[in-house]
């Protein structure tokens, strides 16, 4: 008795098997939790997605680590069948006419995978509940969570526009207070950024 499923990722040999937690709700939540930690693809990023997963599964069962380089049929293992993944989206299912499953609210899901992991690498609630929005919608005194050279988030205030030639082709962009004074890398170039929720009162 389970809810299984197998995710096999595009391109390797090696994938992760799910004994609980396997409708198509969960495993988006895993992905997109390992997208919002900027972990690479290819084995490395297999090994984190196991880490997370087993963080919050705990205990010594329920997750492994198989291999995937047989077909997608005989890799199917009941329940949820096989999720083919790639960038850490869903590319592909096995079997095609699996009635997917959408108990968990994405957003919830998140929050519990995030504080299940070790403190010093969790997200935070502040970041998982900032809103993605357009760049061109920021204004100053916004805070976003601006990615840093280490792959992690800093909380950082708007504090102006400037334009730079390096930057979006010398289009005006949002100028945050993350690094020294006149630094290229305080210039907002990703379409969106994550952006805090003001407290109300």
């Amino acid at each position: 008795m389970g809810n299984r499923a197998v995710i096999k990722f595009e391109g390797e040999k090696c994938g992760i098997y799910l004994h609980w937690n396997g409708g198509r709700d969960s495993v988006e939540a895993f992905l997109t939790y390992c997208k919002l930690r900027n972990f690479r693809d290819g084995d490395y990023g297999i090994a984190r997605m196991a880490q997370i997963v087993g963080n919050f599964f705990g205990g010594v069962l329920s997750i492994g680590i198989i291999d995937t380089s047989g077909s997608v049929a005989d890799l199917d293992p009941g329940d949820n069948g096989v999720y083919t993944v790639k960038n850490w989206e869903i590319v592909g299912r096995y079997p095609r006419d699996v009635q997917e499953q959408r108990e968990y609210d994405l957003n919830d899901f998140l929050l519990d995978i995030d504080k299940a992991q070790p403190e010093k690498e969790r997200l935070g609630e502040e970041f998982l509940k900032a809103k993605e929005t357009p760049t061109d919608e920021l204004a100053i005194g916004d805070e976003v969570f601006v990615q840093g050279f280490d792959g992690g988030y800093t909380k950082c205030k708007i504090v102006g526009f400037d334009r730079n030639r390096w930057v979006n082709g010398g289009k005006e962009v949002p100028r945050v207070d993350l690094y020294g004074s006149d630094n290229p890398n305080n210039l907002l170039s990703d379409p969106t950024y994550r952006k805090a929720v003001k407290e109300e009162g």
